[in-house]
């Protein structure tokens, strides 16, 4: 059983909160922890819920601060869900702690941050995981079997192209989408 501190608990972690409790069973959520206290307490809510439905969890407690987090002794991965440009430096701590840290997209906001949470993790020992939901989901996993597997024959061209209203438009909380804070230029 690999046991979890989730560091966040904004608008993507009900996801999280859902399979940690609901369908990945070598994972215990040991605690939650989010600047907002009410969030967290949400979260924790949220747990109760699914485990009054059925769910075998335990209920999670609730850190503080991210600090108490990397200082319990049974948390082994820190599990990052903070807004992108706050990555860098909950990873950082976390690893500087010695837990393995799974972080939400993006790892850093620049590759210069992300080359250093590398060297620390490799330093240390310890491993890095990121949430690429979006090429290894379903979707589009089963494209890259098809088009490995030759169901479409020699690919020779590709065109790509996103259109969307603005974050705005889906997100509770899109303000940070529009930030771009690197941890130097916040120094």
């Amino acid at each position: 059983m690999v046991k979890v501190a989730m560091i966040g608990v904004g608008a993507i972690s009900g996801i999280y909160l859902k399979n940690i409790t609901n369908v990945f069973k070598e994972v215990e959520l040991v605690g939650v922890c989010d600047l907002i206290p009410e969030r967290a307490e949400k979260g924790v809510q949220t747990v109760k819920e699914y485990i009054e439905a059925g769910a075998k969890a335990p209920v999670p407690k609730i850190y503080k601060d991210m600090y108490e987090a990397f200082n319990d002794p049974e948390v082994e991965v820190v599990l990052n869900l903070t807004r992108p440009y706050e990555h860098y430096g909950v990873t950082k701590a976390a690893l500087e702690h010695g837990k393995h840290v799974f972080s939400e997209k993006p790892l850093a906001a620049d590759m210069e941050e992300g080359d250093e949470l590398v060297a620390l993790a490799e330093e240390k020992g310890l491993l890095m995981g990121g949430a690429p939901d979006t090429f290894m989901g379903a979707g589009i996993q089963t494209v890259r079997k098809l088009v490995d597997d030759g169901y479409i024959g020699d690919i020779v061209a590709a065109n790509c192209a996103m259109i969307c209203h603005g974050h705005e438009t889906w997100h509770p909380d899109p303000e940070f989408y529009y930030k771009r804070i690197s941890a130097q230029a916040a120094r």
